[in-house]
């Protein structure tokens, strides 16, 4: 996942604007750090990026799209779309700051989320998803930490 802060927020945290969440390329250091300073072991962060079922201002369920068709299950059963918490957020955007500056704690850490956009990593040969503002625990779709979409 690309994540872009604001320029306010990349210059108090000493950090680039322009961060990446990738699952599959964190050191044992940041996972330690997650332990210590968040209390998440790796089952605890794996279980929160598989996200949460997304709802609409209703409480009923958002259904993954294709163009104007909702994308179908194995069974074709429509898809529920998934979402981040907003700790889930929290975090994967601390885990990339700490990446530049490894003095910024959990404890502190903080950022402008109407400030952030995320957006998904492009796969080879497909066209680019446009970034989602993170406005909310719902603005974004949880993607699988395997997932390269």
């Amino acid at each position: 996942m690309r994540i872009r802060l604001s320029e306010e927020d990349a210059t108090r945290l000493g950090c680039p604007r322009d961060l990446k969440f990738d699952y599959e390329k964190f050191m044992g250091r940041d996972l330690l750090e997650l332990e210590e300073q968040v209390g998440w072991a790796i089952p605890d962060l794996e279980h929160a990026l598989n996200g949460v079922p997304a709802t609409n201002a209703l409480g009923g369920p958002i259904y993954e799209m294709n163009g104007d068709k909702p994308v179908l299950d194995g069974a074709g059963k429509p898809v529920v779309a998934r979402t981040y918490t907003t700790k889930t957020l929290m975090v994967m955007v601390w885990m990339c700051v700490r990446r530049s500056n490894p003095d910024v704690a959990w404890k502190t850490f903080d950022f402008e989320l109407n400030g952030a956009t995320l957006g998904e990593e492009e796969e080879p040969g497909k066209a680019s998803t446009a970034a989602r503002s993170a406005k909310s625990t719902t603005a974004t779709s949880r993607r699988s930490r395997r997932s390269s979409a």
